[in-house]
């Protein structure tokens, strides 16, 4: 009996959902779905997590995974937003930014406001709440993401000033399962083919987007090893199918978990960083399996092992 009581309290809290807002720009509108408002009393709120959708952008779920861990693991300390980003295919109002499959997840501008990047979307929503004087109690702010999330916060933090801007925050990156990394030299693990691009952004520093405009090289690559970055990869995430096959990508391994393993050595090798990665034991290509693990749990909520 009482285990079953805890499995309904589990789903219930698992599936819970907060509001689904608007960042309202001069240049367009974001959605995104959120467990508070920022118009109400933040009092106690000492964390935000910022969880990126993967390919499917099924915010919704994210959103409520990481929503359930929070009302489970921190009731009342934790402020979930989980954004939204819209292709052209999707139901949308007329005011909303739609992006590319490829440019949400890397930076580029809106396919109707080239000048606003999915990373600038990303910043001014979180200073909507930091800056928000109902949210006194904030004292760290983690942006993490799974597969193509996984991908946006990697290379975010290649460029994000915020925290910079905010030095009274701790701000960490959780990168989960991305199926490529942006690479800080021309090193590869494996043989690169001949007339490949390995190089050009998103897999490299070549060919940046306007974001990252006012950036020469060795700075993006002195803030990225600055940054508190921790990568989970899943043990089981080592499946072929469904993964970026393009030479850029076969040039950093042939899977997720490979690939993860190899980006971690290189930086190892060739920098000094205090950059983590985690193995996760028996799990595959799955944010909710990923986020509820033990040292998911840990890595974002600090409980013990």
């Amino acid at each position: 009996m009482r285990f079953v009581f805890f499995l309904i309290f589990y789903l219930i809290s698992d599936l819970a959902f907060g509001a689904y807002e608007q960042l309202v720009l001069p240049q367009g509108q974001f959605s995104f779905f959120s467990s508070h408002t920022w118009d109400q009393p933040l009092k106690g709120i000492q964390k935000i997590i910022l969880v990126v959708h993967g390919s499917e952008r099924n915010a919704d779920r994210y959103f409520a995974t990481m929503n359930g861990l929070a009302q489970n693991l921190a009731p009342g300390k934790v402020l979930v937003i989980a954004p939204h980003f819209k292709e052209s295919h999707d139901t949308r109002t007329a005011e909303e930014f739609i992006f590319s499959p490829e440019g949400w997840l890397s930076g580029f501008g809106a396919l109707n406001a080239p000048e606003i990047s999915s990373f600038l979307v990303l910043e001014e929503l979180l200073k909507k709440f930091i800056q928000n004087e109902n949210l006194p109690d904030l004292k760290e702010v983690i942006i993490t993401g799974h597969s193509a999330g996984g991908q946006l916060a990697q290379r975010l933090a290649l460029g994000t000033k915020l925290p910079d801007e905010f030095k009274n925050v701790d701000w960490r990156f959780v990168v989960l399962n991305p199926g490529s990394y942006a690479y800080l030299t021309l090193q590869r693990p494996l043989p690169i083919e001949d007339g490949c691009s390995f190089n050009l952004y998103k897999y490299g520093l070549k060919g940046l987007p306007s974001y990252f405009n006012g950036l020469v090289e060795t700075q993006i690559i002195q803030q990225y090893l600055s940054r508190n970055v921790t990568y989970l990869v899943g043990e089981k995430d080592n499946e072929v199918a469904g993964i970026d096959q393009g030479c850029e990508a076969r040039a950093q391994g042939r899977h997720r978990l490979e690939r993860a393993q190899h980006f971690k050595r290189l930086l190892d090798e060739q920098f000094v960083h205090s950059h983590q990665i985690e193995v996760i034991p028996g799990i595959g290509h799955t944010q909710h399996g990923m986020y509820h693990s033990e040292i998911g749990r840990f890595i974002l909520f600090k409980q013990p092992l």
